[in-house]
């Protein structure tokens, strides 16, 4: 009992911290599985959310494990989206017609 006490305290305390990444090849179900499934392993990552329309994944993790600059680098040297970027909701984009 005493260690289950313990296990839920250490839990409340961890700094939970959210980033935003831009990926811009990411544009299928395939590419957002590839996507969570490369943050998930990352110790101190909690959840991650993709949004395939605006091309971003919100990263949920605990700052005292990670960093959103450590998830951003593992994104573009482990995975195709090397044109990953953080995101900021105030920038506007520009997107190019590919045809």
């Amino acid at each position: 009992m005493l260690a289950m006490i313990a296990a839920v305290s250490g839990n409340a305390f961890a700094q939970s911290s959210t980033y935003q990444v831009r990926l811009e090849q990411m544009h299928c179900g395939g590419c957002s599985g590839r996507v969570k499934q490369a943050l998930t392993a990352v110790d101190g990552v909690q959840e991650v959310k993709t949004d395939l329309e605006k091309r971003i994944a919100t990263i949920s993790y605990d700052a005292s494990k990670t960093s959103g600059d450590k998830l951003l680098s593992l994104l573009k040297t482990t995975t195709k989206f090397t044109e990953a970027y953080a995101y900021n909701p105030d920038e506007v984009i520009e997107r190019k017609a590919i045809f």
